[in-house]
């Protein structure tokens, strides 16, 4: 099998899966609890926000969630907004920032690449960037600007999606106010992630009960999971040897596909490729039959057929929305792998020159 759809969901790293059972059958006592085995548990855990929270800010918090939707959820719904303060946000972003926001009261402004800084004043409450797009693989250019957009508006609460940048890229002297992240997008287990938050964050809490984590997010605190979590972020991914990996397939591959967002500042561990004469569903298709996987837009929006609004807000013409492919990577990916992909594209593109539109 080659698989080319981390950006979706990645497997667990060997040493994640190890260390995840171990803790399973000999760590799974309650943290919060007043026995020997709770509090050793909670010190384990202090510990291991303390070694998360180095790569942020080590005066922040962190709270662990579920994974970057609860984490985008806590911030957009948690939030005290004044009358006509606004949240600003791209239409582009994943459906986990733009759904949760457009089904708010609060009056909402939408951006893009180009004109967030004019879209910004006074009144502005909530700035939801997306560090690296789950889709185009394109780095915001605004994370160099966040802390000169913080002097100028202090009281705009600036979160940063990081879904598809954490255990990939720094996160250090960003300045945002937040930042969330999943852990089965870098080797860990799927329903652990994280929600890092300035101490200063006045912020109301989507699950209450017996008030764990600082009151910020009820529910015993799963230990195996976020211990898994530790060991897979200490594998750091590997965006250098990525990065050759996804240059070979564009070199290879570039008679069959266009590559409309390789002029910006994008990710080595996403690829969005544009095919001119066949659905991609088709592609797809022949792929599997391959056992080769990849995906022909993000998991969470995989049900839209026809016309797709995030391609729309991403500048894609609507003629191509059936067109498109995402191929993402991982430090677990191989030069050979990638080879043999290609390889079999091209085989692909032979057996269905029949239907491709003339």
């Amino acid at each position: 099998m080659i698989y080319l759809d981390y950006a979706s969901t990645s497997p667990l790293k060997q040493k994640v899966l190890e260390g995840l059972h171990k803790c399973l059958n000999e760590e799974f006592a309650n943290p919060s609890s007043a026995h020997k085995l709770g509090k050793g548990l909670a010190k384990k855990l202090e510990q291991l926000e303390k070694d998360f929270l180095k790569d942020f800010d080590p005066e922040a918090e962190l709270i662990f969630t579920s994974g970057a939707t609860e984490s985008n959820n806590m911030i957009i719904k948690g939030l005290d907004f004044e009358d006509n303060e606004h949240i600003l946000y791209n239409r582009a972003d994943h459906p986990s920032i733009v759904n949760v926001v457009e089904s708010q009261k609060t009056p909402r402004v939408a951006f893009d690449e180009k004109n967030l800084l004019e879209k910004i004043n006074g009144k502005s409450r909530l700035l939801l960037l997306t560090h690296i797009h789950n889709l185009s693989g394109v780095i915001t250019p605004y994370l160099d600007q966040v802390k000169e957009i913080k002097k100028k508006y202090p009281r705009l609460h600036v979160h940063i999606d990081g879904a598809q940048a954490f255990g990939k890229y720094s996160i250090s002297d960003i300045g945002a106010d937040s930042y969330s992240f999943s852990g089965h997008k870098f080797g860990g287990p799927k329903g652990i992630g994280g929600l890092f938050l300035n101490s200063d964050v006045d912020l109301k809490p989507l699950i209450e009960g017996g008030g764990q984590q600082k009151e910020l997010r009820s529910g015993t605190i799963n230990y195996p999971f976020i211990h898994a979590l530790s060991l897979a972020y200490k594998q750091r991914e590997d965006a250098q040897k990525v990065m050759g990996l996804k240059e070979m397939i564009k070199s290879e591959l570039k008679e069959y596909f266009q590559f409309p967002f390789e002029h910006m500042n994008t990710s080595a561990f996403i690829l969005l490729a544009q095919i001119e004469k066949v659905s991609s569903d088709i592609l797809l298709r022949f792929l599997e039959s391959k056992n080769i996987y990849i995906s022909s837009s993000s998991a969470c929006s995989s049900k839209i057929k026809g016309f797709n609004p995030t391609y729309n807000a991403m500048g894609i013409e609507e003629k191509y929305h059936k067109n498109i492919l995402r191929i993402s990577l991982s430090s677990q990916t191989n030069q050979e792998e990638i080879k043999q992909f290609c390889i079999e594209v091209k085989e692909v593109f032979k057996e269905i020159k029949h239907l491709l539109r003339k």
